[in-house]
């Protein structure tokens, strides 16, 4: 059987949320939205009572930004998981959240169905590497950097695009 990932959504926009809720067969592809929250205060008021496996979150949220929420996640829940959508893809709000531990940084005007899945699996993936074969490994790897590649020459997120290859790429 397939691990159930459960993720939590966290996005001042409404109709972002919706779409996101309505954009995925959810349960056909593994993932189970446990919530959909406004800002990073309810999403940490959220938290203990569902426990997700990765959070969804933009970055400018009133009350408490998706940086400071990214931030306290990895302090308090250390194995939750953060992909950011975001508007902005200004280097420095994409730095300050590769700082903070983001697994991935999608920009809004590029989100569709098919990216948020690949980024989604690659995430929930690289949470069970001991579940995982050799074989599986490898491929998430290659798929890893494939992505990473094609953001670059897309011209998405340059800098932190090319750090995180970078990154990649050298590790032995």
């Amino acid at each position: 059987m397939t691990p159930r990932y459960k993720v939590l959504i966290v996005d001042d926009g409404v109709l972002i949320r919706q779409g996101i809720i309505h954009y995925i067969d959810w349960d056909q592809e593994g993932f189970e939205i446990v919530g959909d929250v406004s800002n990073g205060q309810e999403a940490l008021e959220l938290l203990p009572k569902v426990m997700p496996d990765i959070i969804i979150t933009d970055i400018v949220m009133p009350l408490m930004d998706g940086i400071t929420l990214i931030e306290t996640v990895k302090q308090d829940y250390a194995n939750i998981d953060a992909i950011v959508l975001s508007s902005f893809d200004d280097y420095d709000y994409v730095r300050s959240t590769f700082k903070n531990g983001v697994s991935d940084y999608i920009l809004k005007p590029k989100l569709d169905a098919a990216l948020l899945l690949d980024t989604l699996r690659r995430v929930a993936n690289q949470r069970s590497p001991h579940a995982q074969s050799n074989e599986m490994r490898q491929q998430n790897a290659i798929d890893s950097v494939q992505s990473l590649a094609e953001k670059l020459i897309a011209g998405y997120s340059p800098v932190a695009a090319a750090e995180q290859l970078a990154t990649v790429l050298t590790k032995p």
